[in-house]
């Protein structure tokens, strides 16, 4: 009897030991936290920091956090211009989504939210080459929970021409060195502009810009051209008939904005893509600020292949160098057209 009351004792104290071993384990498992990928860009290290969480039904920890603090706690990494941030998980998310922090804003801004979001592919982001800070963000999901990630990097400034880089694959960038008055009126005239992701003007004398930018070329005088993509340099030239015969042939399109250049200095010229019954001509005509306008030409079609699409009506607003406004209606139109001529009085 006493022998079978040892064994009962014996048995429940396993039960008990087993339940405590259980609701430890119970307890490590609902207060694990979430997976740490490895992440990379050229090589370099970047230390993820953990935003808002939810992970094996507990509450949502860090939803209240300010990213800019917990982003505060870590060094920045330094990345080289170009380089592509990679993340790996030991286990694969069922679903990310992408997005970039703006640290002056204070906002996360998610796929086609943010401009950055054309940097991201196939899950990886390439760093562009104008140095700054960015902040990449994902938010990861598995049958556990989802977890937002921020990636802090600094891109490092290499060599003095980097900024003039286009920071897009695909796409082009263009610098000018002109004379002040010069410099102000010129931007890549409109048909080609899709091609383009930024560009400069700067005053600046042909012998200091050479002593600044020793990797370069030396240019011969001003004003000079110089159009780059992502990469390098690709084209020079001090003449602009001949950057705009280089342009025209290597994107294969042809030059037509010039015959719409406004040829009374001072003024503007307009080309309206309109419907027959609209009558937005003849309003334009009797506004305060018409005197801005030098001659008006109305299409019922867009002349340029990158808007044939684009419904009417649509406003190209050219003065004597290359278009400086398109406005997508009557009121946006008139708008630009009083801060013209607050800005450019007669």
């Amino acid at each position: 009897m006493v022998r079978k009351k040892w064994v009962l004792h014996g048995v429940v104290i396993v039960l008990i030991v087993v339940v405590i071993f259980a609701l430890d384990r119970y307890k490590l498992y609902k207060e694990e936290k979430p997976p740490v990928p490895v992440v990379t860009a050229g090589g370099t290290a970047i230390k993820p920091v953990l935003g808002a969480y939810k992970w094996n039904g507990q509450p949502e920890k860090n939803v209240k956090s300010d990213p800019a603090e917990l982003l505060a706690e870590q060094k920045r990494a330094l990345v080289d211009p170009g380089s592509t941030l990679e993340i790996r998980f030991d286990k694969t998310p069922e679903n990310i989504t992408y997005g970039w922090y703006d640290p002056y804003e204070k906002k996360v801004f998610w796929e086609e939210q943010s401009y950055m979001y054309h940097m991201w592919e196939n899950g990886t982001f390439t760093y562009p080459n104008t140095a700054d800070r960015y902040t990449t963000v994902i938010k990861a999901e598995w049958e556990e929970g989802q977890v937002t990630y921020y990636f802090d990097a600094q891109v490092e400034n290499k060599f003095s021409y980097q900024g003039y880089l286009s920071d897009v694959k695909g796409s082009f960038s263009y610098v000018v060195i002109e004379k002040f008055s010069e410099s102000a009126g010129f931007t890549i005239p409109y048909e080609f502009s899709r091609s383009f992701h930024k560009g400069q003007s700067m005053e600046m004398d042909a012998d200091n810009f050479n002593t600044s930018h020793p990797e370069l070329p030396p240019i011969s005088g001003v004003p000079a051209y110089l159009i780059f993509d992502h990469e390098k340099l690709l084209y020079q030239t001090g003449d602009k008939d001949e950057l705009l015969k280089w342009l025209s042939d290597t994107f294969d399109i042809k030059l037509i904005s010039p015959q719409w250049y406004s040829k009374v200095p001072g003024k503007l010229s307009v080309l309206a893509v309109l419907k027959p019954e609209d009558g937005s001509v003849e309003r334009l005509k009797k506004e305060e600020n018409a005197g801005l306008i030098s001659t008006i030409e109305v299409v019922d079609k867009s002349p340029y292949p990158q808007d044939v699409d684009m419904q009417a009506p649509m406003y190209y607003v050219f003065d004597e160098n290359t278009n400086v406004f398109i406005a997508y209606d009557y009121n946006s139109l008139q708008m630009f057209l009083n801060d013209y001529a607050t800005m450019n009085p007669q």
